[in-house]
């Protein structure tokens, strides 16, 4: 408990099986509880709201080292405050939005890093990051980690990458996803995007707005790295600059 100051920056690294199931980490700042649930498998960041100037110019940092990590209702458009979540599973590491829950940054920054899946539902945030957890690992004992061969390339990404709607309220934040097997997206109302699947397809809605039309849109469906061919399905794509590249 941090009393009365509010936090500004804060790092957790938990074990879902050491926390136990039912378990619960948190921690309060200012009278405010973050909650880290587990069942003893998985963890559940759920029903945030940041107040003050909690995370305001920081980042709340999530770090699980088993398991999975559902999201839910985490609500920073107060404070602006950026998140940061890593399911550290070796290969099956998932990170979920819960369906029809929210997730608000206003112009913070999200970053999100598993092995496997990674499922969004509707966000608003200044930008994100979409990466995997994991490279190839030897030690304590070898795992390709998020790591395959696809074509003719060694690639490392999650396996894959589904999102509902993303709005950026800056209008010039940066988006950025990378999968192994498709990119699944909603409409996207975003300054800059840049997607990259090494096999499979991106599929995408309307991608920025005749009124505020995206800065920058770099799509890839394979990208000369695995030579293994993909697709590239959008919407109506309103930019400045609209790079596309596909071997299909």
């Amino acid at each position: 408990d941090t009393g009365t100051t509010d936090l500004r920056n804060l790092t957790v690294t938990a074990s879902p099986a050491g926390v136990g199931a039912a378990g619960l980490a948190q921690v309060t700042t200012n009278g405010n509880t973050y909650a880290f649930a587990s069942d003893g498998t998985d963890f559940t960041l759920s029903g945030w709201t940041a107040a003050g100037s909690q995370f305001a110019g920081g980042t709340l940092s999530f770090n699980s080292t088993g398991g999975s990590i559902n999201l839910a209702d985490l609500d920073f458009s107060a404070t602006n405050g950026s998140l940061s979540v890593r399911a550290q599973q070796l290969v099956t590491g998932n990170i979920t939005q819960t369906l029809g829950s929210g997730l608000n940054l206003g112009s913070g920054f999200l970053t999100l890093r598993a092995d496997n899946n990674v499922v969004l539902r509707d966000v608003t945030a200044g930008g994100f990051s979409v990466s995997q957890a994991n490279n190839q690992v030897f030690s304590p004992v070898a795992s390709n980690g998020s790591c395959e061969t696809i074509g003719s390339g060694f690639v490392c990404a999650p396996y894959s990458v589904t999102m509902g709607n993303i709005t950026d309220p800056t209008g010039a934040g940066s988006f950025s996803a990378t999968a192994r097997h498709g990119i699944t997206a909603g409409n996207l109302a975003v300054g800059n995007l840049n997607f990259t699947t090494y096999t499979g397809t991106v599929n995408t809605g309307t991608i920025g707005t005749a009124l505020a039309p995206a800065g920058s849109v770099v799509i890839s469906a394979d990208n000369y790295t695995t030579y293994a061919g993909g697709n590239i399905v959008t919407g109506a794509v309103e930019a400045n600059i609209v790079s596309m590249t596909t071997l299909n």
